[in-house]
């Protein structure tokens, strides 16, 4: 992804990427604005996003991970691109929530297409939050999980 990521810096100058986590990525050829990570604010800096990126390797681990990033940015109002590994495929639907991205080329090509329509980028947007409040929200998943514990206890 770095390759594309790069190419997509050159053909866009203005684009900078922001990045928050507990590392700071090693990325010396692209504009990166680093935060450290904090419960605090994780809301705040969704908020601050354009488009919300997921690029995985596809190994035994990551197949096992859960979709938590993606739907974080759904909530975000954030349309995706993500690589189609593990439970990302299951939350993500191609061209409506996001992009699955398959190689440096495909992520280039999906990140400069949602940069260049912003009207995309709030269609995909709204369909993600649309499928976290239906699906994934505490409403939809409070009764679920109290079923489970009481016929776990019956």
């Amino acid at each position: 992804v770095r390759n594309a990521l790069e190419a997509l810096v050159r053909d866009h100058p203005e684009v900078t990427f922001k990045v928050v986590s507990n590392k700071t990525p090693d990325l010396p050829e692209i504009p990166v604005v680093s935060k450290q990570w904090s419960r605090a604010d994780e809301v705040s800096d969704l908020i601050g996003f354009d488009i919300g990126i997921m690029p995985i390797f596809a190994d035994p681990w990551a197949e096992g991970k859960c979709a938590l990033k993606i739907l974080q940015y759904f909530a975000a109002f954030l349309p995706v691109v993500c690589s189609p590994v593990g439970a990302n495929r299951e939350v993500v639907e191609d061209g409506v929530t996001g992009y699955f991205a398959r190689s440096p080329q495909e992520w280039h090509r999906r990140l400069e297409e949602l940069l260049g329509s912003a009207e995309k980028r709030e269609e995909m947007g709204r369909a993600g939050r649309k499928l976290v409040e239906e699906q994934y929200s505490l409403s939809v998943m409070a009764p679920q999980l109290a079923r489970v514990l009481r016929e776990a206890i019956e």
